[in-house]
């Protein structure tokens, strides 16, 4: 267990952030079993921890653009720069909060429905303990490519950023 992000970089995904679209990181190995009393709660929570912080996230460069915002009076060049990647922030974390939320292997939302409704497990290894399961997590990572990549995909995701745009925009 460490805290380094080192130790958690996909070689692979780093380069898809630098020269894609999407990236992602290696999972964090969780034990289920090394949760002793009410691990179905510790499992939630746990998956629950990357949409939160990205909901944190969120609230704070929206506070951030607050105070930006008070700060600076007049239009300078520098203030509509950070007013503006701190909007898109807010934006991009809630969009990432959602896709977080998806009921989708390897998403944190399949690890929620998982924790409810089936075997109480967070290891990739165990996506495989089944046909059945194996079927439906190889279902769920190709449909998480799709939304992410398709033209239907991002169709999809245009109109949620916009969506949440509008709502992020009212709010500011």
């Amino acid at each position: 267990m460490t805290l380094n992000p080192a130790a958690h970089i996909a070689p692979l995904g780093l380069l898809m952030v630098l020269f894609g679209p999407y990236g992602w990181t290696k999972p964090v190995q969780v034990r289920a079993a090394n949760f002793t009393n009410h691990s179905r709660l510790r499992v939630v929570l746990t998956s629950l921890s990357a949409p939160l912080a990205n909901l944190l996230l969120g609230l704070i460069c929206w506070w951030l653009y607050f105070v930006v915002l008070a700060g600076f009076s007049g239009e300078s060049s520098l203030s509509l720069l950070l007013l503006g990647f701190l909007q898109y922030s807010v934006i991009v974390n809630i969009l990432y909060a959602i896709i977080h939320l998806l009921p989708l292997y390897p998403l944190d939302g399949w690890y929620i429905v998982q924790a409810f409704f089936g075997k109480l497990s967070m290891q990739e290894s165990d996506a495989s303990t089944s046909p059945k399961k194996n079927a439906w997590t190889m279902l769920g990572l190709f449909l998480t490519i799709a939304i992410l990549v398709t033209p239907f995909g991002q169709n999809l995701w245009s109109r949620v950023y916009l969506a949440v745009d509008g709502w992020i925009s009212t709010l500011l």
